[in-house]
């Protein structure tokens, strides 16, 4: 029989056709015209909560079959396909399109029959819950063949959207039920989940659509004509479900909510200005807070805090009496909802400031948007507060000198799920510092100036750890490649470059040898060792595999001595080194501390004072200063209309001479071709000039760090070399991405790299202007060579002539950020950037022509072969 085979492991999707259509549906009702019609009845009350929600269909003939169809479906069918259906991330199945619309037809009128029962027992819901998650997986199972449904297939889709919008406002009565067991509980549970997954998709699937707009307009009428959002939170509230919402609830329904504020569509966008959505957010984020500070009481770990922020114990094994047991973590599902609020909120924040910015209307809303967002920070200001200084305080402890004590409770290191809790958190400070009004400093000054700090000190020390690793890695692989004696290693070539340039390794080189080279990478090493923290299980597991392009390098080099333990030995030591480094969880950390960096260092743009340096003039204040000119000085950057009709021109130059009697001044265009001939503007043109007092530097003036000993003193204070030293970090990974196969899955490296290039771009203009000295002049010459050696063009490093240390050409073609950063934006930095870059090449051909003079000398002063063989003999001995 049908059954039979639905038993079998040869599953396929035209067994549950066969039995749907042949067997179960034929046995709901043999009143199929009535029940149809019942379920195709439109809901459109304003009201939410549990209630009677449509029109009961009279108990038919056939009440006893109709029950003993609906065990059959829940009890045979659903533990037999619990497998492939509900663990939906298991395995894939073959559905051809046919067949697919076909069951998809068929799994409409199941549910519509199955909503017009008037029973209420457990097996009604068990059916909707398996004919929902059959839904989604073959749904999903489609998608993967098929990306774009075809017409006929997008309206049964949208049919079946409206139907399980049905389904979700029968949920809103389940909870009432009396008796109600944990059982019950789970498959409603179930079927909220898997209605919003259905949602998700559709939301999903409408971006995919080459009738977007059509498909967003179809699914803003379904979810308006059943308050779809209004049911959702009420049935996540505790009294609209007995109980708190499930961990795994909030995760469906932060992600539905997400995709609604991202779709660009204004009406749905506009469901989530409800305002108790925030309420319910907020619940969400002590929640997670809550379970953050969680002490043991009894047992072993009585009176300590062992709860690791963002993990949970997953278990714990005995030991022998006095020796702590060993426990065992994993990703704690509360706070991963935790950083979905937060991304959520960002989200929503954006989209209202680019839909809602036209009408005083639509600003009302935006504002409503703004004031959640600030209302969930400002209520959970210490917890976030506790999250950005752990991150930032990561590489301030000393434990960051030596191997870190693994298995120690407690640990305040950057973990995964920190930094990914501390990089969505700054995506929504972003967002709110970038918008039109400055409701964020007006509201929350105190609040406003704490975060903006918290961004600098985070900026800092994911640039220190982030730098670090990038020089390690670089170190050791060139040590390497010296070793071998070919100069670049065979990696280097599949990408056209080597990977050492004028700034920092080659003067490690030079000036160090080989011996205090190694012992540098290991201090590097061991710095990054310090501030990563493997917590969860399978984190541990990922820290024992490597990428096939180090494999080779996590050998031992050299001959150990076998008197002495393994972890005794020179070559141990660097072996231990190089694979904390190396090791695939290092990579995956330092792709989440890349992106908490963008974040970070994306609200320091947009916070920064010069950033808001520019006044415009009201009308008044041009009335103001109609006659007096003042004000106006030399050097000044304005802005004045071109001339004086109705709707003229805008433009900024820079003022070179102030005329006091004609009231003119004589400007410089910025951007103009002609940039030699001054523009004479009449005073009552001018409509803007810059507040200079608000351009100052924001970081002190100081080079990469170049060595380890130098890195640790700097962590205390930022400074543009960090920037530097984290661009660095982005030129490498790059290079290793591209070894690894993954060209173009981390965007955030370029996006990185970008943001890291005007911030140093804007901050050494800063302290060109500034009249005090900054530095001293030998840390200027590195600071300008470090530059050279990030945006250099290769007209320019053509002019140099290669160093040669041991037969390796260490030295690129080009700068580390040519190929990372986009043309205009490269020439615009580097346009800034000119004195500095101009004077880096001036002084490395100082260098290299002294260099020149001094061979040439030594030469002639050793002419004869035999004379020079004596000097060479007597340096020797």
């Amino acid at each position: 029989s049908t059954m039979t085979a639905l038993t079998t492991t040869s599953f396929s999707y035209e067994d549950v056709l066969e039995y749907l259509e042949r067997d179960f549906l034929p046995s709901l009702s043999s009143r199929e015209e009535e029940s149809a019609s019942i379920a195709a009845t439109p809901l459109r009350q304003k009201r939410v909560g549990r209630a009677e929600l449509t029109r009961a269909a009279a108990i038919p003939n056939n009440a006893d079959q109709v029950d003993e169809a609906l065990n059959e479906l829940s009890s045979k069918l659903s533990p037999n396909l619990e497998a492939m259906i509900v663990s939906s991330g298991e395995g894939s199945f073959t559905l051809r399109a046919k067949t697919a619309e076909s069951l998809l037809e068929i799994l409409l009128r199941c549910m519509d029959s199955i909503l017009c029962l008037t029973s209420s027992r457990q097996s009604k819901l068990s059916s909707l819950q398996l004919c929902l998650v059959m839904t989604n997986r073959a749904v999903g199972d489609m998608e993967r063949t098929t990306q774009t449904p075809n017409p006929s297939l997008m309206k049964l889709r949208l049919k079946l959207n409206q139907t399980i919008a049905k389904v979700y406002r029968h949920l809103e009565k389940v909870p009432s039920t009396r008796m109600l067991s944990d059982l019950h509980m789970n498959i409603y549970s179930n079927c909220f989940r898997s209605c919003l997954t259905y949602f998700s998709q559709m939301m999903l699937l409408s971006s995919r659509s080459g009738s977007s707009s059509a498909v967003l307009e179809e699914l803003y009428g379904d979810f308006e004509d059943y308050r779809i959002v209004e049911s959702i939170i009420f049935q996540s509230r505790p009294d609209g479900r007995n109980q708190p919402i499930s961990p795994a609830d909030s995760c469906a329904l932060l992600d539905f909510f997400s995709l609604l504020a991202s779709c660009g569509h204004s009406g749905l966008l506009s469901f989530l200005v409800d305002s108790e959505i925030a309420p319910l957010l907020n619940e969400m984020l002590r929640g997670a807070s809550k379970r953050t500070s969680h002490t043991a009481k009894t047992g072993f770990f009585a009176g300590l805090s062992h709860q690791v922020r963002g993990y949970r114990i997953a278990a714990t094994t005995a030991s022998i009496s006095g020796v702590a047991p060993k426990v065992s973590w994993e990703l704690d599902q509360r706070h991963e909802n935790c950083i979905r609020v937060f991304r959520f909120l960002a989200v929503s924040v954006r989209a209202a400031d680019e839909l809602y910015s036209r009408s005083p209307k639509d600003k009302a809303l935006k504002k409503k948007f703004f004031d959640r967002a600030l209302y969930c920070i400002q209520s959970n200001e210490a917890s976030i507060e506790e999250c950005l200084l752990q991150v930032s305080r990561a590489t301030m402890s000393e434990s960051t000198t030596a191997q870190p004590s693994h298995g120690h409770l407690g640990r305040k290191g950057l973990t995964m799920q920190v930094l990914r809790e501390a990089s969505a958190i700054f995506a929504l400070l972003t967002e709110l510092c970038d918008g039109d009004e400055d409701i964020f400093y007006q509201r929350y000054a105190k609040l406003y100036s704490t975060m903006v700090e918290l961004a600098r000190q985070v900026v800092l020390s994911t640039s220190c750890f982030l730098g670090a690793s990038a020089m390690a890695r670089e170190l050791f692989q060139n040590l390497t490649d010296m070793e071998k004696g070919n100069g670049g290693s065979a990696s280097a070539n599949i990408v056209g470059e080597t990977r050492l340039g004028l700034s920092p390794v080659i003067d490690v080189f030079a000036a160090s040898g080989r011996s205090n080279t190694r012992h540098e990478a290991i201090q590097f090493s061991h710095f990054v060792s310090g501030c990563s923290t493997p917590v969860s299980t399978s984190e541990e597991e990922r820290k024992l595999k490597y990428p096939d392009a180090w494999k080779q390098n996590v050998v031992v080099q050299g001959n150990a001595d076998p008197r002495q333990p393994p972890e005794l030995t020179e070559s141990s030591l660097e072996q231990n080194s190089r694979t904390a480094i190396t090791n695939e969880f290092e990579f995956a950390l330092e792709r989440e501390a890349c992106q908490c960096l963008f974040h970070a260092a994306s609200m320091m743009w947009s916070t920064h004072p010069a950033s808001t340096s520019f006044v415009e003039f009201t009308p008044e204040e041009i009335a103001s200063i109609r006659n007096d000119i003042s004000w106006v000085k030399a050097r000044d950057i304005v802005a004045f209309r071109m001339d004086d009709s109705r709707h003229p021109v805008r433009a900024l130059g820079e003022v070179l001479y102030v005329d006091t009697v004609n009231l003119c001044v004589h400007v410089r265009v910025i951007g103009s071709a002609d940039i030699h001939r001054p523009v004479s503007v009449p005073l009552h043109r001018l409509t803007g000039v810059e507040d200079r007092t608000k351009r100052q530097g924001t970081m002190a003036f100081a080079p990469a760090p170049e060595t380890s000993a130098v890195l640790k003193k700097s962590r205390r204070e930022l400074s543009i070399g960090h920037l530097v030293f984290a661009m660095r970090w982005c030129h490498e990974f790059e290079h290793e991405e591209k070894l690894q196969g993954r060209t173009g899955e981390s965007p955030w490296i370029r996006m990185s790299a970008e943001v890291l290039g005007l911030l140093v771009a804007k901050e050494v203009s800063l302290h060109r202007e500034s009249t005090n000295p900054h530095t001293s002049p030998e840390q200027s010459r590195m600071f300008k060579a470090q530059l050279l050696d990030l945006f250099g063009k290769e007209d320019e490093y053509s002019r140099f002539s290669n160093p040669d240390y041991g037969g390796a050409n260490m030295l690129r073609t080009k700068g580390r950020l040519n190929d990372l950063l986009p043309p205009d934006l490269l020439a615009a930095v580097r346009q800034h950037l000119g004195n500095e870059l101009m004077e880096a090449i001036d002084q490395i051909l100082a260098i290299q022509e002294a260099h020149k003079q001094q061979a040439t000398l030594h030469h002639n002063r050793y002419a004869s072969p035999a004379l020079a063989d004596v000097r060479w003999y007597g340096q020797r001995g």
